[in-house]
């Protein structure tokens, strides 16, 4: 997760609510919203806990890998993996002239 993180900074990713906006998605206001599960299950609840104290209570400097990984439960992943993830499949059907919707580009 480390070099994730690194490679993201490296890159000039923004911080995890950035990403969320650019996505269409509303900016979280607190560590709390990052997981239904919050206050329900305590392993969920404390590793959000810690997240909070490594980024002093400011959800907006949080990363988009760390938040996002939190995000996940067992149904899979979170809001803002999921729309990246169809982003990134969209792309590549898009892209490619041979699928079955692409025939118009089959010339």
């Amino acid at each position: 997760m480390a070099v994730n993180m690194q490679r993201a900074r490296d890159h000039g990713l923004p911080d995890y609510n950035t990403i969320r906006a650019a996505f269409g998605l509303p900016r979280l206001s607190g560590f709390e919203q990052l997981n239904p599960f919050y206050g329900v299950r305590a392993d969920v609840t404390e590793n959000i806990e810690r997240l909070r104290e490594v980024y002093n209570n400011d959800v907006n400097k949080c990363d988009m890998w760390t938040c996002s990984i939190l995000e996940t439960t067992e149904n899979g992943p979170g809001t803002l993996f999921s729309e990246v993830l169809f982003d990134q499949f969209m792309r590549i059907r898009h892209a490619d002239r041979f699928w079955y919707e692409n025939w118009k580009e089959n010339k």
